[in-house]
C-alpha cells in the first residue's frame, strides 16, 4: 500500500561473509533512484519509506565476495488503499 513502510529482506551466506547491496528501478519514472530508504542488520534488510504508486519498480539484492557474486530481483507494486487489481 502506498504511504507506508515496507521491509524486504536478503539473506546471503558464503566465506568470505558476502557483502550485501541494494538497486532499484522504476517502472514509471525510468529511473535507478532508490525510494527513500534505510538499510538494517549489515544490508540484509531493508525498509522502504511512505512509498509512492510512481515508485513500483523491480528491487534487487545483491551479495558479493571475493569468489563471485549471487542476486535476486523482487517485482515491486505500490497500490492505493481499495485499489483494484482488475481493469
Amino acid at each position: 500500500m502506498v504511504g507506508l513502510s515496507h521491509n524486504f529482506t536478503c539473506m546471503a551466506t558464503g566465506h568470505p561473509i558476502p557483502s550485501i547491496s541494494w538497486s532499484f528501478k522504476s517502472f514509471a519514472q525510468e529511473s535507478t533512484t532508490m525510494p527513500s530508504h534505510h538499510v538494517h542488520l549489515n544490508g540484509h534488510m531493508l525498509t522502504l519509506f511512505a512509498v509512492k504508486t510512481l515508485q513500483s519498480g523491480t528491487l534487487t539484492c545483491t551479495a558479493v565476495n571475493e569468489f563471485g557474486q549471487a542476486t535476486a530481483s523482487a517485482t515491486v507494486v505500490f497500490r492505493n488503499p481499495g485499489a483494484s487489481s482488475f481493469g
